[in-house]
């Protein structure tokens, strides 16, 4: 049985304009170079049918359903904006990548497919009643409901997209039923400006919301190792009835709105990972979205990535691209001098740390450290800006605390048995010497997962730590019985 491609001309044309970000072309190259790599062979190909009224307000309020039809500015509504301005027939166009990744995860639930693939889902930011982030309809939450309402206990998300999946979240922040997982550049930094360790969910849904806000520009091996350290060791104790994945490709060192400056070649090892991970964990059934990423060549050849992920093909990095493409000159970013991700093996648990303990990255000399300085790509350095272009300077943490420093933050995770056993992780700031050691009083150790959490994360205040892992001691969603 073939795992279905779901594909259509019009699902291509989500676009807000030649000039903005979310231009066209971005799924339409994608699939071209995935047939180029003969991948489109390893699939039904399905054209689906938009999703209906019905179906969308599942999720979405059918006020704001009426007003993106209308195509006039509402500001109330996230519509007619900077980053969301009005484009013609675009409600059609996120009405038929809904119904695509509903009909996907219906095929995978139904066991009518083992994996299924929308390049042209994964708008996460979208909410129940608003535009955000170039986002209409949030096709992964319409198709999560869907799930909750057969009858499905048990639902994860995993967001890497370099921005936090934010909409997704929000949507079934008090269900604990939905797990939710984002990798994604600090929101100190970076649109929507959310996403922070302290963020786990609602009133009875605590610890089913997991954020692992990362530092600009990690190495390969420190993106690697926070997609490793953490991942396997919730889904493992979730245990998934189907995991939902978004690939956003702007995680690359070549996008222009954000600062994560992952290798390509990393990304296909994480992409790899989730399929394992799909099979592991979730007993095979896995839909796969696309979702952010702003540069024509990043986001064709991740997608590429992820589509032969969901295949189950494994590409050559050194793999010319076709003659007259407009970038790279190879699949992967180091031709082929292929760097070696071993270490981060999706079926062992991690037991060494391969990154020292300083938040700030190690010179990029070598392949699994990012670009060579001879091979990096000639991308021109962008300017730190927000969803759509705008000038932003953080501001500081969203809890009104002084920002502070923590060297070794993103790194104290040493392995995923350390999360399940340790009882106090100890920070050092760089605005004061003395280091603070928090003792968790958490009477499980499986309850530890929360101190990674915190730990990958850069940008809390000490205060905030203290008060997160004090507030942990009740978070036990992951020992439920099920």
């Amino acid at each position: 049985m073939k795992p279905l491609l779901f594909n259509a001309e019009e699902m291509r044309r989500y676009s807000l304009g030649p000039d903005h970000p979310m231009g066209p072309d971005r799924v339409r190259l994608a699939h071209e170079l995935a047939d180029y790599f003969h991948l489109t062979e390893e699939f039904e190909v399905v054209e689906p049918a938009a999703a209906t009224t019905a179906e969308l307000t599942a999720v979405h309020s059918p006020d704001y359903i009426t007003a993106t039809r209308l195509e006039v500015p509402a500001r109330r509504f996230g519509l007619g904006t900077e980053d969301n301005p009005i484009s013609h027939g675009l409600s059609t166009v996120a009405a038929r990548i809904a119904g695509a990744s509903l009909q996907a995860t219906q095929a995978v639930w139904e066991g009518r497919a083992p994996r299924a693939l929308n390049l042209a889902g994964g708008l996460h930011h979208a909410f129940a009643d608003s535009m955000s982030g170039f986002c209409m309809y949030n096709d992964a939450a319409v198709a999560i409901q869907w799930l909750l309402d057969q009858g499905a206990t048990r639902v994860a998300y995993l967001d890497l997209d370099a921005h936090h999946g934010d909409g997704v979240e929000r949507i079934f922040w008090d269900d604990p039923r939905v797990l939710t997982i984002s990798v994604h550049e600090s929101g100190l930094y970076l649109f929507p400006h959310s996403g922070f360790a302290h963020d786990i969910g609602g009133p009875g849904a605590e610890g089913t919301a997991v954020n692992i806000a990362l530092p600009r520009s990690p190495s390969d091996a420190a993106w690697l190792h926070a997609v490793h350290a953490l991942i396997p060791a919730l889904l493992s104790r979730f245990r998934p009835q189907l995991l939902i994945s978004q690939h956003g490709a702007d995680p690359h060192a070549a996008d222009p709105l954000a600062d994560l400056e992952v290798s390509i070649d990393a990304m296909a090892h994480a992409y790899r990972s989730v399929a394992a991970w799909a099979d592991q964990y979730a007993n095979g059934k896995w839909v796969a979205l696309g979702g952010g990423g702003y540069n024509l060549d990043s986001v064709a050849r991740a997608w590429t990535h992820v589509t032969a992920a969901v295949a189950g093909v494994d590409l050559d990095p050194a793999a010319p691209m076709p003659k007259g493409w407009h970038g790279s000159a190879t699949l992967g970013d180091f031709g082929s001098a292929r760097p070696d991700f071993t270490e981060f093996d999706p079926r062992q648990v991690l037991a060494t740390r391969p990154e020292p303990a300083s938040c700030r990255p190690p010179a990029r000399s070598s392949p699994t450290g990012g670009f060579p300085p001879t091979a990096r790509p000639p991308y021109p350095a962008t300017p730190r800006r927000g969803c759509c272009g705008a000038p932003y300077r953080p501001g500081g943490h969203p809890l009104g605390e002084r920002e502070i420093e923590l060297d070794c933050l993103p790194y104290l995770v040493h392995s995923t048995n350390s999360i399940l056993s340790t009882r106090s992780t100890t920070f050092h700031s760089s605005t004061n010497p003395s280091s603070v050691s928090i003792a968790s009083p958490l009477s499980k150790p499986l309850k530890m997962y929360w101190q990674l959490n915190v730990a990958v994360s850069p940008d809390i205040g000490m205060s905030t730590a203290k008060a997160i892992l004090k507030g942990v001691a009740s978070v036990d969603h992951f020992s439920r019985e099920s």
